[in-house]
């Protein structure tokens, strides 16, 4: 067991095919575990969730996603707004988006339960990726303080006023998109569009 992202970057490169248990992202149990088969050819991008480069040598760990939907958490998202702060998850959910641009109708998690914060807007600048509230049915979207108790995720705006949380662009560069966008995320803040 490699215990954390940190650690598993850090284990000695092993021989090829070999599979270590993440127990956590941060701490065991938050979201972030699952595990990774060490490929000694690979010289995939590191992503930050499911291509994961090691500190020193060559090769990849690559999360075995069996059939588990890939979850905002596998980058490192906290999902710790607490009502008044939290710790930014831009950079998890902008992750989750470039591993996403190479799968085709890429569906992603937002966990049950969790609270998310954004302090910087994500740019998706690709078709067909979803941000999925893991277990609801519908679609919601909430602009200001309105009630979540229909919502099972949800995701702050931790920016500036008026700013973007999420920001679609086709690949040409339009506005017109197919099959992305959220689903069951409620989004609350100012500037929320």
């Amino acid at each position: 067991s490699a215990g954390t992202m940190a650690a598993l970057r850090a284990l000695t490169v092993p021989a090829n095919g070999v599979t270590q248990y993440l127990s956590g992202y941060y701490a065991a149990g938050d979201g972030g575990e699952g595990s990774f088969t060490y490929n000694s050819g690979s010289s995939a991008t590191d992503e930050n969730g499911i291509v994961i480069a090691p500190n020193v040598g060559s090769g990849r760990w690559i999360r075995n996603t069996y059939a588990n939907q890939p979850n905002v958490r596998w980058w490192g998202a906290h999902c710790n707004w607490n009502g008044s702060s939290g710790t930014d998850d831009q950079p998890a959910f902008a992750a989750a988006v470039t591993w996403a641009h190479g799968v085709l109708g890429a569906r992603i998690f937002v966990p049950r339960g969790a609270s998310c914060t954004l302090a910087t807007a994500v740019t998706i600048a690709y078709d067909n990726i979803a941000f999925v509230a893991d277990g609801y049915p519908g679609v919601r979207h909430n602009y200001g303080p309105d009630s979540s108790a229909s919502c099972t995720s949800s995701v702050y705006w931790g920016g500036g006023a008026n700013g973007w949380m999420f920001y679609w662009t086709a690949p040409d560069g339009g506005q017109i998109l197919t099959g992305g966008g959220m689903e069951g995320v409620c989004l609350f803040g100012q500037g929320v569009a």
